[in-house]
């Protein structure tokens, strides 16, 4: 996809942050659906990782630097605290795989 590219290398380079990670973060929120695996957790929440990376990114970039009441306002503070909570959506998931495991009860042939 060449808006991913294009993003991808304008992130990386420092270049017009603003549209690149609102380009980005709308791929990631897009892909899933279509691709038609909303029903895939590990792939949504994997999604969900990203997009988490993505706002902090935004938020630390594009807000300004800062404590955020005066480099961004409340909004680059909300920004920064739905990255953070989004950022670990996969190992939630796989903490979340292993423990149901772990905790069903697996049959035996005796």
């Amino acid at each position: 996809m060449p808006s991913q590219w294009i993003s991808s290398f304008c992130v990386i380079r420092l270049l017009k942050v603003d549209y690149a990670t609102k380009a980005l973060i709308g791929w990631s929120i897009a892909q899933p659906v279509l691709y038609g695996q909303l029903s895939n957790f590990e792939f949504v929440a994997e999604s969900l990782s990203i997009i988490g990376g993505l706002l902090m990114l935004r938020s630390s970039k594009v807000g300004g630097a800062g404590d955020g009441v005066k480099g961004g306002g409340v909004v680059n503070v909300r920004t920064h605290l739905v990255g953070r909570l989004l950022l670990p959506a996969m190992y939630v998931f796989y903490a979340g795989q292993f423990l149901f495991s772990a905790l069903t009860e697996e049959e035996t042939s005796r």
